[in-house]
């Protein structure tokens, strides 16, 4: 049997699989040292993998949030995991566990793991909700990896200063709950509170589908996908986005792995870098 890890590091969480003949066998989870230096999340990343850790592992594959050098393994910027920046995590943990290891960005990561239950020759287009705003593409049974098709570091409208990640990720809900309750409410909570009807929390969500659908919008002008797939934390709360969604007019759906897609991808890595 063939074997492999794959992990998936957010600004919050390290969520780890491990895998046979696509078959999850176990999964673990981990805590990420966001705002602290690279050694707390290093050894976060560490324990997760030695957890999963099988004798016939072959291959690890790790995505991430942020910017990747592929062919080095080396994250060369994480604006939310600023200890993150430049970390050689391919050198490092080839030494220590001696088997390859393929490095990518966490979007890449979920995108793979959703393109492989769809049509081999599908356009699709992948967005991941967490801390950030993630997204990859995929057109011809290949990524595609085209700075106008980074999404989130795009603008609505090129006079706007805030980019669409600054107005649709978690943070950005998480703000937006703040500034409309007058103090904190978790993510979950929210949901929580739309489910029960609160008309505060049906204003957050409406501005958050708003925005989701002018994002779909542009998507849809510039890309034109089959399907637009929707994962990441913040869709646990799937039932609530898609009460959001229920007239959108664009092809949508939500991530058949939902918060693992990141990981399990990220054993198929050899196959696409």
């Amino acid at each position: 049997m063939s074997f492999a890890i794959g992990i998936d590091v957010g600004a919050s969480t390290i969520k780890g699989v491990l895998l046979s003949n696509g078959q999850v066998l176990m999964e673990n989870a981990g805590r990420t040292f966001g705002q602290t230096q690279f050694e707390e999340s290093y050894g976060s990343l560490t324990r997760v993998i030695d957890s999963l850790w099988h004798p016939q592992v072959m291959k690890i594959g790790v995505v991430t949030t942020g910017d990747v050098d592929v062919d080095k393994g080396v994250v060369t910027y994480a604006v939310n995991l600023p200890g993150w920046t430049n970390a050689p995590l391919k050198s490092l943990l080839e030494k220590r566990y001696r088997v390859p290891v393929y490095i990518e960005n966490d979007a890449v990561g979920a995108l793979l793991a959703e393109a492989s239950l769809l049509p081999k020759h599908a356009k699709i287009t992948m967005l991941t909700f967490g801390t950030g705003l993630g997204c990859a593409n995929f057109m011809d049974g290949r990524l595609i990896k085209d700075p106008r098709y980074a999404w989130g570091n795009r603008k609505f409208h090129p006079e706007d200063h805030a980019t669409i990640e600054d107005v649709l990720s978690a943070t950005a809900l998480k703000k937006d709950a703040k500034n409309t309750y007058g103090k904190a409410i978790f993510t979950l909570e929210l949901f929580r509170r739309y489910r029960k009807g609160e008309a505060k929390a049906d204003e957050v969500f409406h501005r958050f589908s708003s925005r989701l659908q002018a994002l779909f919008a542009m998507i849809e002008k510039e890309f034109a996908p089959d399907v637009i797939l929707l994962g990441g934390g913040i869709m646990n709360g799937k039932d609530v986005i898609e009460s959001c969604l229920k007239d959108c007019p664009y092809p949508y759906r939500f991530a058949h792995y939902g918060n693992l897609a990141g990981a399990i991808g990220a054993t198929m890595l050899p196959v696409h870098i």
